[in-house]
């Protein structure tokens, strides 16, 4: 059994960096404690978008985040947008073709907004849909622990090199976890996999002019230590570019 999933897992590594050097095109548009949480999982596969719960407008469609990957496989994919309504920022995270990426969904019990969907599209691509209302990245989150990747290194493009985290069970089965970082003004997320893709690639994600650097997306090999092996994943970091805090600021708080 350990093996085959050895196996298994060599073998999607070296499907993983052919496609990301081929530049394969794709069909995707667009812890309060450090401690492991474990969302209850919802049946429905897909998040029900509930009413605004504070009584100011929407957010004008003049501020546009829309945000998108430059370079390699998933080069243009979008990965930030907004919904002017529930006042969210949603990010889609490329988990590229994911064996161990199962359908599901939540939200984290100790931020009420939170919501994560991971989902396989029609074309075998897996990625993480996560909704964070704009409240919590406007001011960050202070109560929790200053947190790097979970191997120890830096987060990529984050000045810091790290930021307030927390650690979440997206899939149980397949023991896919996820960390959450927010900042203020700054929000990242990495997904670790069961499979190693033996290399570590980053590329830059820019706004929809293609003008402006507001983030990162990588791929993280994983590490070992003489103490632990590391699981490799994907990453996204975003800072909310500043022109738009002070507007949004109006919008989200009485």
């Amino acid at each position: 059994m350990k093996n085959n999933l050895k196996y298994q897992s060599i073998l999607f590594s070296g499907v993983l960096v052919s496609l990301i050097f081929l530049g394969c095109g794709n069909t995707m548009q667009t812890t309060p404690s450090t401690s492991q949480i474990e969302p209850k999982p919802q049946n429905q596969p897909n998040i029900p978008n509930p009413p605004p719960t504070d009584s100011k407008q929407a957010i004008p469609g003049s501020v546009d985040v829309s945000s998108f990957i430059s370079g390699g496989t998933f080069d243009k994919m979008q990965v930030v947008e907004i919904d002017p309504i529930r006042k969210d920022l949603i990010f889609r995270l490329p988990l590229g073709m994911n064996q161990f990426i199962l359908v599901n969904s939540g939200e984290l019990p100790d931020f009420p907004g939170i919501t994560f969907r991971t989902e396989i599209l029609p074309n075998g691509q897996a990625r993480l849909a996560l909704r964070v209302p704009l409240k919590y990245v406007l001011r960050g989150v202070k109560h929790l622990d200053p947190k790097k990747l979970p191997n120890g290194d830096p987060l990529p493009g984050v000045p810091s090199g790290e930021m307030p985290g927390l650690a979440l069970t997206l899939d149980s089965t397949n023991k896919v976890q996820m960390a959450l970082y927010l900042g203020a003004d700054f929000v990242a997320i990495f997904v670790e996999s069961p499979f190693d893709p033996t290399i570590s690639l980053q590329f830059p994600i820019k706004n929809a002019n293609g003008n402006k650097y507001v983030g990162s997306f990588g791929i993280i090999a994983a590490k070992e230590t003489p103490t632990k092996t590391f699981q490799g994943g994907f990453f996204l970091s975003y800072q909310l570019p500043p022109e738009f805090s002070s507007i949004l600021d109006k919008y989200v708080f009485p």
